[in-house]
């Protein structure tokens, strides 16, 4: 990486040991968990040659529907955490939201309000519950015989910003991953990707000979 180590130790004293190491600043624009453009150039080989790119999983479009009609489910183990993800959504304008405490109950949530007819858009999916944690929640999902719930978009949070876990969450089946603690504004911005996404239309003209 570029950097040093160094290590002073003194017999019945002690040891102090440190390093240094320089790192690129980081792009305002990219996420925890996301390849920036400097790991690209200084190892593209490395990269290309991942076993861990994987493709984003389907989910239904509801990029045309007004945002307070948007319904979103929220699992969530952490109640401080949990109120927190409500009220932030409720800032952003989502005003159909519900909150669950493991990934069991957001399956049988989601199930449930598909069968009412009244299916969730988006999932906030917590990595870490009990009973059953957002991988295998997600992994319950997309398998669902029902459309409204196998589709549904799945948005993964999470405390660990390595590069190998959001692989993880892709490969369970999420569509997106976010970093925990989670900000209003990257929150705001990751949503809006999904709810402005407008289906491209092709017309062929074929003209009357």
């Amino acid at each position: 990486m570029g950097g040093s180590i160094q290590l002073e130790s003194t017999e019945g004293e002690g040891t102090t040991a440190w390093f240094s190491v320089t790192f690129p600043k980081a792009n305002p624009e990219v996420l925890a968990g996301d390849i920036q453009s400097n790991e690209m150039q200084q190892a593209p080989a490395q990269v290309a040659n991942s076993e861990t790119t994987t493709s984003v999983a389907y989910h239904n479009d509801f990029s045309r529907i007004p945002r307070d009609q948007i319904r979103i489910c929220i699992a969530e183990d952490n109640p401080i955490n949990q109120k927190i993800a409500v009220q932030f959504m409720q800032k952003l304008g989502f005003n159909r939201v519900d909150a669950y405490d493991n990934g069991m109950l957001a399956v049988e949530g989601l199930r449930k309000k598909a069968n009412e007819g009244t299916p969730y858009h988006i999932v906030l999916m917590d990595v870490q519950m009990p009973v059953l944690d957002g991988y295998e929640a997600t992994k319950l999902l997309r398998k669902d015989p029902n459309d409204a719930v196998r589709g549904v978009l799945v948005i993964a949070m999470t405390a660990s910003a390595i590069q190998g876990d959001r692989e993880k969450c892709l490969e369970s089946g999420m569509n997106d991953y976010l970093a925990k603690p989670v900000r209003s504004g990257v929150l705001k911005k990751k949503l809006d990707q999904y709810l402005q996404q407008v289906n491209t239309v092709l017309f062929i003209i074929i003209p009357r000979c």
